[in-house]
């Protein structure tokens, strides 16, 4: 096996191997053998076939499958080809970056280290062999995880996190250190390749609902959340009390009572309601003062007082 490398009589310059063969350079700096070994090929003005020698007994040549292997000599034979492919690669780090949520410029700021940067983590990439699973793995742990948590994610990574949101608060979930569970569940899922569902946490927020709202432990368990049970006792709240459902809280102590009972029995909408009209704010309605006018007329009938 040869490999061309065309070196002209004159010493030539780290810069010039850089810009006749800017795939060996680019493996070169994520792989420290080769680079030595290119290093020694300047200084030493190897010819093609010493290098190729050379190269061929490296631990990296060693170890590395006989397809990958006639892949990084094809590119190097043809760097004409290879720049092309890594731009290609690099554009695919680009699109898979966007739609995993990572920022492509998270760190950097010079457009021309972006594109660089891209083209590594494709390189790396193909030299680790990984899969499509196993490079979104990859770039999130290269990228995302290292500068823990992403605010206001995009892609995958944030409706995993949104949706672990809305979870949480389906289930009446609201643990001091919510944020930090979500992402780490979140990162999790984004380090095995983005491709899971937030199961463990649901499966975490089922238990921790059904064990509070003991009474509702099967319907939790059968698929309904805190809220899908809450429904019409909230809209029983806002009704008798003549609010704004929305401002009717899962928290609120009327409906946690509501909703826990006695550990075993919770309590019947209607039961709720007539809790409801004991309320101090109960007064103050007009449902409050319609039955009041209309018990006032049925005391004064049964007096005569009102034909």
């Amino acid at each position: 096996m040869t490999i061309p490398l065309q070196y002209s009589t004159e010493k030539p310059t780290p810069e010039q191997i850089k810009a006749s063969y800017g795939f060996v350079a680019l493996i070169a700096e994520q792989i420290p053998e080769i680079g030595s070994l290119m290093q020694q090929a300047v200084d030493g003005q190897w010819t093609a076939d010493q290098f190729s020698l050379k190269l061929a007994n490296t631990t990296w040549w060693k170890n590395t499958p006989d397809p990958l292997r006639q892949w990084t000599v094809k590119n190097i034979a043809d760097p004409a080809s290879a720049a092309q492919e890594m731009k290609a690669g690099a554009q695919s780090i680009y699109n898979t970056m966007i739609e995993l949520g990572i920022p492509t410029d998270i760190g950097i700021t010079n457009k021309a280290t972006v594109d660089d940067r891209l083209a590594q983590l494709w390189l790396q990439s193909k030299l680790q062999g990984l899969d499509d699973s196993g490079t979104r793995s990859f770039l999130f742990r290269e990228i995302a995880k290292p500068r823990n948590n992403i605010m206001n994610p995009g892609g995958r990574y944030g409706q995993l996190i949104n949706s672990m949101y809305t979870m949480a608060a389906d289930y009446g979930y609201g643990s001091q250190n919510l944020e930090h569970e979500i992402y780490t569940y979140a990162n999790e899922i984004m380090l095995g390749g983005a491709r899971a569902e937030p199961e463990a946490f649901k499966s975490k927020l089922i238990n921790y609902a059904a064990s509070k709202y003991a009474p509702f432990a099967d319907r939790l368990r059968g698929g309904e959340t805190v809220m899908d049970i809450a429904r019409p006792y909230m809209e029983a709240y806002a009704q008798t009390l003549e609010l704004n459902q929305n401002d009717v809280a899962l928290n609120d102590g009327l409906m946690q009572k509501a909703l826990q009972g006695n550990g075993q029995q919770a309590q019947t909408v209607w039961q709720f309601q007539q809790e409801l009209r004991k309320d101090a704010r109960y007064g103050y309605t007009n449902g409050a003062r319609k039955e009041a006018a209309s018990t006032l007329q049925a005391i004064g009938r049964a007096f005569g007082m009102v034909g």
